[in-house]
């Protein structure tokens, strides 16, 4: 249903007041959205891993019991 209103109000919009919501990016524009989610990624995913990293995992086992 959001698909099918979100059409309708858009083709709304350009049949009745001329009005053109989505237009088309450049490339170079998508090139950097895309570069830019990239970078958020790989930093979130470096921020949740470094405890991880920093575990001493010999030391851990070692001292179960």
């Amino acid at each position: 249903f959001t698909k099918f209103g979100l059409h309708f109000l858009f083709t709304f919009l350009e049949n009745e007041h001329q009005q053109i919501v989505l237009r088309p990016l450049p490339l170079y524009d998508v090139l950097q959205i895309i570069g830019l989610v990239f970078v958020m990624i790989v930093i979130s995913i470096s921020l949740a891993i470094y405890p991880i990293i920093k575990m001493n995992i010999s030391t851990i086992l070692s001292n179960e019991k």
